[in-house]
């Protein structure tokens, strides 16, 4: 997978703990992960050697989690969770 620098928003505990907290798969924090390089669909089923279709009931899975509507949302959300995490560690 690629490197986190720069591009991923969390250090790795706060990710960990934000997974957690989510109750997130592996899988699914894997996909969260490439949401957060830009990745598209097509680009994450490639990354993570899946069908786009598997890809896709990932995102709807964890939209529905997180009550987002959207990939924007969902990111958003996964971001206020990490936050709230952060927030506790201080």
């Amino acid at each position: 997978m690629h490197s986190p620098e720069n591009l991923f928003p969390f250090e790795q505990d706060v990710w960990a703990k934000t997974v957690a907290r989510l109750q997130f798969s592996k899988q699914h924090a894997r996909v969260a992960e490439c949401l957060f390089h830009g990745m598209g669909d097509k680009q994450i089923a490639s990354e993570m050697f899946l069908s786009i279709h598997t890809v896709r009931i990932y995102l709807r899975r964890m939209g529905r989690l997180l009550k987002a509507q959207g990939r924007t949302e969902l990111i958003l959300r996964i971001v206020a969770v990490a936050q709230q995490v952060q927030r506790d560690q201080s």
